[in-house]
């Protein structure tokens, strides 16, 4: 069986920063600022730092290899989803049980191991799509450490509260950040 790529504490903290960026792209005319807040009560805005910004322009641009990488995974899943479903009722019609007995029918065994064969097949001749996605993973993980490191001192007085920590582009503060 094929191993699944792994999701690190790193991609959890590039969660929380994407959650805040994913529209963010660096105008000409606007600074990056880190938003930091604790339980939306806004505690400081703290403007990037030039070596901030360039490890948040760096894991900006992973993102769009990772959206290439999952294109083909998502074609996968849909092809996967038409035999998912046949091998579903195949496995309800299969088996008849009684309170007596229970009844295989093996010509529904044999299609089923066939669709079963398929599908294998598939995830097999995607395998170098998951591979793919694991080295985008990595690359992530490396651009989200970086970016953590860079605006770990900006923060780290309010190493407490900074759970709720949002990068944004916006005099205003962090668009649609805690919401009432």
């Amino acid at each position: 069986m094929m191993k699944l790529p792994k999701i690190t504490s790193a991609i959890f903290f590039t969660t929380i920063a994407t959650y805040a960026i994913a529209e963010a792209t660096p105008k000409t005319n606007e600074s990056l600022n880190i938003y930091v807040y604790n339980n939306c009560q806004q505690l400081a805005v703290i403007p990037m730092t030039d070596s901030q910004i360039s490890a948040y322009k760096a894991f900006k641009a992973t993102e769009v290899g990772m959206a290439n990488a999952e294109k083909p995974l998502s074609a996968m899943e849909d092809e996967l989803a038409k035999y998912q479903a046949e091998l579903e009722k195949l496995s309800n019609e299969m088996i008849i049980e009684t309170n007596e007995k229970i009844v295989m029918n093996k010509a529904l065994l044999k299609k089923h191991e066939r669709l079963a064969d398929k599908i294998e097949n598939i995830i097999s001749k995607h395998k170098p799509n998951f591979d793919n996605l694991d080295v985008q993973v990595e690359q992530i993980e490396t651009a989200a450490k970086s970016f953590e490191r860079a605006i770990q001192p900006s923060i780290a007085k309010y190493k407490n509260e900074n759970d709720n920590i949002q990068v944004n582009i916006s005099s205003t503060g962090a668009k649609g950040y805690c919401k009432t």
